[in-house]
């Protein structure tokens, strides 16, 4: 549900977070527990092949870790929007004038610069399509029960 008060949009996100990184992180400590029990069992060159293989894969878990130093997942919380500005849990953020708005799989993702901002857990797709407006710049305003979007240039 969205509720409107002096040009601030306030939703409540009921999402669930999708971030792999646990998923690398538990393969890497399986695919250690393999090569240590290859280095145990196994002759050398097999050891040599499984380190090879799990220093790959710590290089492929350090350009995951990097990449998601660069994306930030909000899906759960109270989220206020204005324009070209949000705030969740106390901790609000503005935009540039150059950040590209998108909507991607029920997700409004903010790419501003390098850093990457993802919003989701909207109840529906009209609150998904409002908050995306907000984000791009339109104003908020209410008449009744109804709630209008304006331009910015009537401000």
């Amino acid at each position: 549900m969205v509720q409107v008060a002096d040009g601030v949009a306030t939703f409540e996100l009921s999402g669930n977070a999708r971030d792999g990184m646990i998923w690398w992180a538990l393969g890497l400590l399986v695919l250690g527990l393999v090569v240590a029990w290859v280095c145990f069992t196994m002759p050398s060159t097999y050891a040599i092949g499984a380190m090879f293989g799990f220093a790959v894969m710590v290089f492929l878990f350090n350009i995951q870790k990097q990449k998601a130093k660069h994306r930030h997942i909000f899906c759960v919380g109270t989220l206020k929007l204005s324009p070209r500005r949000f705030e969740i849990d106390q901790k609000g953020l503005a935009f540039s004038p150059n950040a590209q708005i998108t909507i991607n799989d029920g997700w409004v993702v903010v790419t501003d610069g390098q850093i990457q901002y993802q919003f989701g857990g909207f109840v529906s797709e009209q609150e998904l399509m409002l908050a995306k407006e907000i984000l791009s710049g339109r104003a908020v305003a209410t008449r009744f029960a109804n709630i209008r979007l304006n331009d910015t240039d009537q401000l």
